[in-house]
């Protein structure tokens, strides 16, 4: 996501604010309106001298318009002129806030960092209905982002979430495709998708509940992508709920640290497992009534292979025992 201030539509007009955190001279607020409807939604940030924090959540008042609120923490006026605060406007029906600082230049320390917290209220709809939303991108380094309980109320058809050194944690929410990445921090949450998730971290913990929402007229079957991937840390992974006769494809990985998955039980296929410094991949499985209700038996096969992997089957069938 490349952003730049040419894209600007119009900068922010600062008000102070009379609460100044400890260790900090100024604090500002500013806020902008994103029409709702807009083809993509955006917050983005370029530059080296600011951290922060994103909140996304929804209001109780009906609107087309998304209402984003801006409080600036910062010790030095200068920091301030070099920043640009801006409403976005990078192509016809796009709409964002863009923050846009310079990289360093020595000498330069802590007290020149900016740290903004950003507060994304989406509107709500009429009793009922679902707020949908075409497009939420964010790119957002040293930022930690957090979705409220958003599932049962908006609906994304993508939303794609990036930052570095900063944990990506989602209340609940549900779109058509996801994607949620950072470095150096976890991603942890309610996600349902009724296509693609993907989520990667370096060094951070993932640990996400995992509901495939029905994509079908009949609410059967549906075809659905799944990735989860970090490094140095545990990844746990947990279907809790799926159509039945629904095919998944579903990757989850990680390195020097122990992997959870745990496959709901409408789940027919195949699945391997494979470690390169743990101890043998353990399988476990219980006896479940048939998701469908016609009275069949599920049966899971497993076979070591050496001590570092096993692969299987779970089949469900009329002579199959659990």
């Amino acid at each position: 996501m490349a952003s730049s201030p040419d894209q600007c539509s119009t900068k922010v007009v600062w008000e102070e604010a009379s609460d100044v955190p400890h260790g900090y001279r100024f604090h500002l607020r500013s806020s902008v309106t994103l029409p709702v409807s807009a083809d993509v939604l955006s917050v983005v940030a370029e530059g080296a001298r600011f951290h922060g924090s994103l909140e996304v959540s929804q209001t109780a008042n009906a609107g087309s318009d998304a209402i984003v609120e801006i409080d600036l923490f910062y010790h030095h006026e200068e920091d301030l002129d070099e920043t640009t605060v801006c409403r976005l406007h990078p192509a016809d029906n796009e709409w964002g806030l863009g923050i846009f600082t310079p990289h360093w230049r020595a000498p330069r320390n802590d007290h020149h960092l900016l740290r903004f917290h950003i507060h994304l209220r989406l509107p709500a709809v009429d009793s009922g209905s679902l707020l949908a939303v075409k497009e939420l991108n964010t790119d957002l380094s040293n930022f930690s982002q957090d979705l409220r309980a958003l599932a049962d109320s908006v609906y994304f058809n993508r939303i794609a979430l990036k930052s570095t050194n900063g944990h990506i944690e989602a209340g609940s929410v549900a779109g058509d495709g996801l994607r949620f990445q950072t470095t150096n921090a976890a991603i942890h949450g309610l996600i349902k998708t009724a296509y693609g998730l993907e989520l990667r971290s370096t060094n951070g913990r993932i640990n996400s509940q995992v509901v495939l929402l029905s994509n079908t007229s009949d609410a059967l079957g549906g075809e659905y992508q799944v990735t989860a991937q970090t490094s140095n840390a545990h990844l746990e992974l947990e279907f809790v709920d799926a159509p039945v006769d629904h095919v998944l494809t579903a990757s989850a990985r990680t390195s020097n640290g122990r992997a959870d998955v745990a496959l709901h039980e409408t789940y027919e296929g195949s699945f391997e497992v494979h470690t390169s410094n743990a101890g043998r991949p353990i399988v476990r499985s219980r006896d479940v009534e048939d998701p469908a209700g016609r009275g069949r038996k599920r049966g899971v096969q497993v076979q070591t292979i050496r001590n570092s992997a096993a692969r299987g089957k779970v089949l469900v069938g009329a002579g199959e025992q659990g």
